[in-house]
């Protein structure tokens, strides 16, 4: 409402105005989490959840509070407005935080599927991951053992003795899989021409799609 006259707008005209703006401030923050935070797959990975926080905070929290507030004859409007601008601020920037928290830091596949690991939970399970060996999310492969049983029981027993998923055991990460390893996931997964299907799974969503793993490029595709 800067540089505006704020007795010449009724309550619905500010309301229209204030949701006009948050709507630019909306599609910045969509090209953010959809091109860079969670690109491609990635987005039913919690980007998905992550526009909706934003919609939630910028879409209605403010503009609703400008159609709560606004009275052209109030003499606190200037204040009351500020108030409302900085609160929205406020929560879009936490909004914000929260998302880049659960942003992907790599990607792991084992006999659950493919897993994406946001940005916090290695730290929850007192876990560091390796350096990344691309300037791009990195995709690794569990090196297990070539019966589908075996590997079945290794996953059972990870949780259940050491309390967190096999994804995170870096000490059997594979940059690549060995000829062995990849005929053990494609027994395990189907396969649609250069693209091992298998379900995604991340804290959001546990096999409820799947996602492409393009073996031959070795990279993250939609399905």
């Amino acid at each position: 409402m800067i540089g505006l006259k704020l007795n010449t707008y009724n309550r619905w005209q500010a309301f229209a105005i204030h949701f006009c703006v948050s709507i630019l401030i909306f599609l910045a923050a969509l090209v953010l989490i959809v091109f860079f935070w969670f690109p491609g797959p990635l987005l039913f990975a919690g980007g998905i959840q992550g526009i909706l926080i934003v919609a939630a905070i910028d879409l209605v929290l403010g503009p609703l509070l400008t159609l709560l507030v606004y009275n052209p004859n109030k003499k606190s409007l200037p204040f009351d407005l500020t108030v409302i601008a900085l609160l929205q601020v406020a929560a879009l920037i936490y909004g914000l935080w929260t998302i880049r928290t659960e942003q992907p830091v790599a990607i792991v596949l084992d006999n659950s599927g493919i897993n994406i690991i946001g940005r916090t939970e290695p730290r929850l399970y007192d876990t560091t991951l390796p350096e990344p060996y691309t300037d791009k999310i990195p995709i690794y492969v569990l090196n297990l053992p070539n019966s589908i049983s075996e590997a079945n029981t290794i996953a059972a027993a990870q949780e259940f003795i050491e309390g967190r998923p096999l994804y995170l055991r870096t000490d059997l990460y594979l940059v690549k899989p060995s000829t062995e390893q990849l005929e053990l996931y494609l027994n395990i997964f189907e396969q649609k021409n250069e693209c091992l299907l298998a379900p995604l799974n991340s804290k959001h969503i546990v096999g409820e799609r799947n996602a492409c793993l393009d073996i031959k490029n070795w990279k993250l595709q939609s399905h």
